[in-house]
Formats: structure tokens, sequence, C-alpha cells
């Protein structure tokens, strides 16, 4: 984990293909960078915030299953193939559009009661890229944004604890919409 200047950044889409566009992001005071992913703080922090862009290949049927399967790279199967994820609760999806980018908004809220020790490998992995696993807590939200970019289908996930505040929710949505 590292600190990071407030500033504006350009942030490749991890797993996406060579010539996929680059995130422009302009993030403010007090985020870092921990293991690819722009944070506010670490694992299982109550009002962490955590941003990752990233190329989507597999979706999890039931995260806690512990079985992910691959999904065709369009934004209409990746949406599918969220929202009809078992043990989380997602939303149905919503249009948007970043940066003239459209696409879909999913919104995952993991049930703060689940027990992820009765989950295969006692975590939840609802989804992955070509480089690894994403991992999720109960308790959390998961806002993923499904965009279509120049024929690639790149996802934002944003993520925040349970105890973050409405100034912190809205600094992390301006921080993917801004």
């Amino acid at each position: 984990p590292a600190p990071l200047s407030p500033g504006a950044y350009a942030i490749p889409f991890l797993g996406a293909a060579d010539d996929a566009p680059w995130g422009r992001l302009e993030v403010p005071a007090g985020w870092g960078q921990d293991r690819m992913v722009l944070a506010t703080g670490r694992d299982l922090d109550p009002h962490l915030r955590r941003l990752e862009l990233f190329a989507m290949t597999s979706v999890a049927p039931d995260p806690c299953a512990g079985t992910i399967a691959p999904v065709k790279a369009t934004v209409s199967d990746i949406v599918t193939a969220l929202t009809t994820q078992r043990t989380v609760r997602p939303s149905s999806a919503s249009p948007v559009s970043i940066d003239g980018y459209s696409g879909q908004l999913v919104q995952t809220t993991v049930p703060p009661t689940l027990d992820v020790t009765q989950c295969h490998g006692q975590t939840l992995r609802p989804f992955a890229s070509d480089i690894g696993y994403v991992t999720v807590f109960p308790g959390w939200t998961y806002r993923t944004w499904v965009l279509d970019v120049q024929d690639h289908p790149l996802v934002i996930m944003a993520a925040h604890g349970p105890a973050t505040t409405p100034t912190e929710l809205t600094e992390l949505t301006t921080l993917v919409e801004g």
C-alpha cells in the first residue's frame, strides 16, 4: 500500500487487450494504491472505498459455491451474469454513460449476516479477470459499471464498506463518474 498525491492519473484496465483505452481519474486526497487498486485504506476497514478497473472474463453463478464460469465479452452478457448471481443481492441493471461511453450499472450488496466460513475457500469470489479474482465481504456494497469502450467491454468496480458516510459515497461516485 502506498499513498497517492491528489491529481489526475491514467490507469489501465487490468486484463484488457493491449489496444484498450486507459481510464483517466481525478484522485482526491486520502487515496492510495493497494495491490493494483485505488483504495482509502486496508481490507475490512468499514469506511474503506476501493476502485478497480479491469476486463471481466468470468462470473460466478453463486460466489459462495467456488465455481466461476467464463462470460462472453459483451456488456449484455456480463450484465446478465451479474444480475442473476445467487447468495449476493444484485440489483437490476440501469443504463449509464461515462465520458460518452454507454453501458450498464449493477449494484450488489452482500448480506451482512452471510457466514463466509461456509463458502468454498471461505471467501466470496463473484467475478474475475485474466489476472485474478475479486473478493467481496459481507455487509459491503459493490457498484459495477460495465461499459462498451471502443468495442471493449470494460468494468469499473467501486466497493464501499458498511460504515461509509454519504460524503464518502459521493466522493467515490464522483471519482468514477467525474
